[in-house]
């Protein structure tokens, strides 16, 4: 099960003022570079949907780099509609919206608060593109990954069933609670 998450853009936030990491728009040697220190963490496979990405029209991607110049994440988001391959589903997107995915800190950097940071600074930058809403899904137990957007205010807007056996995607709205 997940859950799509909207909210508002907001480039005040948690993360957004650090000095000792940033964010920079990836290109093929970055994530060589990120590949090259963390195999484990980024293999072959994960490497190369990473490179197809840098050709989107709509996909962006950056790379989290440490205060070292050491890359130890990645992040991305969409500007227009686009498909989220893992479950089968189309995120389809309204004028002034992004969606936030595939965000990523390597195993031995995690805890120190990057991927609230990537938030925070993709919001930044997706604002000064004009954007005032991003949409994201949320696998549920994934407790951290929430934890980075709470800041924002996400409001639950649908519920997803991945089914394997047939590789689709079964969408349910979230009721708005009663008062």
């Amino acid at each position: 099960m997940l859950t799509t998450y909207v909210m508002p853009v907001t480039v005040e936030g948690a993360g957004a003022a650090r000095d000792d990491v940033s964010l920079l728009e990836a290109d093929a040697e970055l994530l060589a570079a990120l590949r090259e220190r963390f195999p484990r963490d980024v293999d072959e496979r994960k490497h190369g949907i990473l490179i197809a990405r840098l050709a989107s029209p709509v996909e962006r991607c950056w790379v989290i780099v440490d205060s070292d110049g050491v890359p130890c994440g990645y992040c991305h988001a969409a500007v227009a509609s686009v498909l989220n391959a893992r479950i089968n589903a189309m995120v389809r997107l309204e004028p002034g919206q992004a969606y936030l995915f595939d965000s990523f800190v390597v195993r031995e950097r995690r805890g120190r608060g990057l991927h609230g940071f990537s938030v925070a600074r993709r919001m930044k930058l997706l604002a000064e593109e004009g954007i005032d809403e991003v949409v994201t899904i949320i696998s549920r137990g994934n407790t951290r990954s929430l934890a980075a957007f709470l800041p924002y205010g996400p409001r639950a807007v649908e519920r997803l069933l991945y089914l394997p056996p047939v590789n689709t995607t079964l969408r349910m709205p979230v009721r708005a609670a009663r008062r």
